[in-house]
């Protein structure tokens, strides 16, 4: 039976490309064997930004060369202000993160891929990987 890490998808933002190309990938394959920290934001948060400037300082001190960082904005689909459509809300997302936080990998969750989240996808961090593979919050 396949894992909520292998079910669940992402779409990943490709930010080095300079024109934000997506593609979709499991949480398995996002954190490709090794411990991933992933944060839950919201475009609307006025804390997000800067717990997002502090993560991408650990990812980015060298300290922890095998762990995948990443950032996931949940907000796309959001009721009951959403953006008035999927495609304003990744715009959203890449304005927010263009030049930003460049020691993270991006992503977003479509309405389609927030059907079912987890509940330990809940919690604000979320740390995937070893020793205990089960998500956890990691606050």
């Amino acid at each position: 039976m396949a894992t909520y890490e292998q079910t669940q998808t992402l779409t990943v933002l490709d930010m080095e490309s300079g024109t934000a190309a997506e593609s979709s990938c499991t949480l398995s394959a996002l954190r490709d064997g090794k411990p991933l920290v992933l944060d839950l934001w919201h475009t609307k948060c006025v804390r997000c930004p800067e717990a997002l400037t502090k993560l991408d300082a650990i990812a980015g001190s060298g300290k922890h060369p095998g762990v995948v960082f990443a950032a996931c904005a949940l907000s796309l689909c959001d009721k009951p202000d959403p953006p008035k459509s999927e495609e304003a809300g990744r715009e959203a997302v890449i304005e927010l993160v263009d030049d930003m936080w460049d020691n993270l990998k991006h992503c977003y969750m479509t309405a389609d891929e927030k059907v079912n989240p987890h509940p330990a996808l809940s919690p604000r961090h979320a740390c995937l990987g070893s020793p205990d593979p089960r998500p956890t919050a990691c606050m």
